[in-house]
């Protein structure tokens, strides 16, 4: 069941909840667009039954399920489950808002995912001003971070997001214009969303007219659904392509072909930089002599190599981690993309990053610390080069205990912020 924080519902108002067979309907009381996958319709003033006349009509309904307008539904009313004879309940014929995904379309994890650090990341922006800003939100992924920040931001303001993986920009997008769709209209908001690598921030902000920002926000790593859909490559979880690219519209190498390629040194250090993998000796060693037998094209071969050559139950996770890494060349983008971020900051603005491993973090620190220390001169001692960059917090946040709980997978995350102190120029 979807139940809490809802992709589609930016009040959090959620009180009526239909569950069928093989499709779900989410409904709830005050809106007015209906979205089937990727399309979009609007209903208007309708009542329940018209919408279903409407879904039927489109066909959309007797391709999925025969459905009995007099059978009992699962019905989820503010977080308590009951069954109704929802035709009869005239209490709930006002229906306004209505919203259908077929659920081999659209996997639940893409209601139920709430970003690491939500709260305290979008707040440490310092979206709280009394004129028009610039936010970036550099790692869009399923677009929760990037709605709350549409949702506060002042009149007449900017935001963009960037991601280079086309299936994420697009849920992304759909998501904060369905969230946001009164904010946007009514603030007189620009949006605009990037598929790109944010390795060329200041090149695609350059081409949309944007010359300053006054806030940005990194979540680094990967995204649940990359982690959780077995055709991309990144988990050994499921047996599926080994490819682990962001994007996969270019023709850049995947892991098999890094792996096919790559010589003994080159995935040694890779294991070793990436990984920090203590048997990235006998694992490198292993796939150059399997590569002469077979290749390995799916996540199952390099997951049974991994176990034969390491007894380390700990080896596939720092295995997969370092060749993902180098697949997409990660730690370059992260370092190139920072410091366009720190040249283009407003004086007051804030750069948010959240790592989730400790090589990562290790790569943002420095490149934080290098813009927060005055230059000296080697002969007086004297700063000649002012910091451009202060910390905003002392240490790093981390998630609180019940958020771990709740959320694995957020047990490693780490939120640094800074704030610019002056432009480059001063």
């Amino acid at each position: 069941m979807v139940r809490g924080r809802w992709g589609i519902n930016p009040e959090n108002r959620l009180r009526h909840t239909l569950y069928m067979p093989d499709m779900r309907m989410i409904i709830k009381t005050g809106g007015k667009i209906a979205r089937f996958g990727s399309e979009f319709f609007t209903f208007g003033n309708s009542t329940f039954g018209k919408c279903v006349k409407l879904l039927k009509s489109q066909q959309l309904l007797s391709s999925i399920c025969q459905w009995n307008p007099k059978q009992p539904f699962l019905l989820l009313v503010d977080n308590k489950t009951e069954k109704r004879n929802f035709h009869r309940d005239k209490n709930e014929n006002q229906v306004l808002y209505a919203f259908l995904t077929v659920t081999t379309e659209i996997r639940t994890s893409e209601f139920e995912h709430v970003p690491v650090l939500f709260d305290e990341a979008v707040s440490s922006l310092g979206l709280e001003k009394n004129r028009p800003i610039t936010v970036i939100d550099a790692t869009l992924g399923l677009g929760g971070h990037a709605s709350e920040i549409v949702k506060r931001l002042p009149e007449k303001s900017t935001f963009v997001g960037f991601d280079r993986d086309r299936t994420n920009l697009e849920q992304a997008k759909n998501r904060v214009l369905c969230e946001n769709e009164t904010a946007i209209r009514s603030k007189g908001l620009r949006l605009e969303f990037v598929e790109s690598d944010f390795r060329k921030l200041k090149e695609k902000l350059s081409d949309l007219g944007i010359s300053r920002i006054d806030s940005i926000l990194y979540d680094l790593g990967v995204s649940s659904a990359h982690y959780d859909d077995g055709e991309r490559g990144f988990s050994f979880r499921f047996d599926g392509p080994l490819d682990m690219r962001f994007n996969r519209t270019d023709d850049s190498p995947t892991a098999a072909d890094f792996l096919a390629r790559a010589s003994e040194p080159e995935i040694l250090r890779v294991l070793r930089d990436y990984g920090e993998e203590p048997k990235a000796f006998f694992i490198a060693k292993a796939v150059v002599e399997t590569r002469k037998a077979y290749s390995l094209k799916t996540t199952g071969d390099f997951l049974k190599l991994i176990e034969e050559a390491s007894f380390d139950p700990k080896s596939k996770t720092r295995a997969f981690q370092a060749i993902r890494i180098a697949v997409n060349d990660e730690f370059g983008s992260i370092e190139d993309s920072l410091r366009q971020a720190v040249e283009l900051l407003r004086p007051e603005g804030r750069l948010s990053v959240i790592t989730f491993h400790s090589l990562e973090d290790r790569l943002v620190k420095t490149v934080f610390k290098e813009f927060e220390r005055d230059v000296p001169d080697e002969l007086t001692g004297m700063p000649i080069v002012k910091a451009l960059l202060k910390k905003a917090h002392k240490k790093p946040i981390e998630p609180n205990p019940e958020e771990v709980k709740n959320n694995p997978r957020s047990r490693s995350a780490k939120l640094r912020v800074c704030e610019k102190i002056r432009t480059t120029s001063d």
